[in-house]
């Protein structure tokens, strides 16, 4: 089911690039070639997985378990995150994902 996009009372799924400074989401999707998302995997940046916005701007820095990482622009724009998620939100988004 592909869910890009999709709101509800619980979530919202945006770009990462589009939180500001301070803003928290829970990563959903890497909407990018596999290679680059394994990378991004094995730095820490897992769906599933919350990120604070540190800096917000072309070079973005977001943290991920007590782990701070640069992220230009361009790249967080294919990092999906889904905000203002409730207890269940992202659980039941993550496995409607599922094959």
């Amino acid at each position: 089911m592909d869910l890009e996009g999709r709101q509800c009372e619980s979530f919202a799924e945006v770009p990462l690039c589009t939180l500001s400074t301070g803003g928290e989401g829970r990563l959903v999707a890497l909407d990018m070639p596999v290679d680059q998302a394994h990378r991004l995997r094995q730095m820490g940046l897992c769906e599933g997985q919350r990120l604070s916005v540190i800096r917000a701007g072309r070079r973005m820095i977001v943290e991920a378990m007590d782990t701070r990482i640069g992220l230009d622009r361009d790249l967080a724009a294919r990092l999906r995150v889904c905000i203002g998620d409730s207890a269940g939100s992202v659980e039941l988004l993550m496995s409607e994902r599922s094959p």
